[in-house]
């Protein structure tokens, strides 16, 4: 798909938005840890920060896991979160043992 060109008007509004430097005590630049919305724990460096009416959020360069992430505001923070970063599907959980052991007692059993 071929990039829209913005007419020169366009562009400068667009250019002259104002950025915010701090928002709620956090600043361009800071580092900090994030809670994403699935329960994963991010870290990495503010890069925007954004004031919109659906709330305020910051976007940060993800260093765990390379990728540009936005998260509210509210789920930042400056010490590490404690938590378990999403398993890649290894071991027994990812495997569904606790379902297995559900499918064959049956439904009408359960363990003693």
């Amino acid at each position: 798909m071929a990039k829209k060109v913005l007419s020169p008007e366009a562009a400068e509004r667009v250019n002259s938005a104002p950025a915010i430097e701090e928002l709620d005590g956090f600043k361009l630049g800071d580092e900090v840890w994030a809670r994403l919305s699935d329960g994963a724990i991010a870290f990495g460096k503010i890069t925007m920060l954004h004031d919109a009416a659906g709330g305020k959020a910051a976007t940060l360069y993800d260093t765990l896991g390379s990728k540009y992430r936005t998260v509210p505001i509210d789920e930042l923070s400056r010490e590490q979160i404690k938590g378990r970063r999403k398993s890649k599907g290894k071991g027994a959980a990812a495997a569904g043992v606790g379902s297995l052991f559900k499918l064959r007692l049956g439904a009408d059993e359960t363990p003693a």
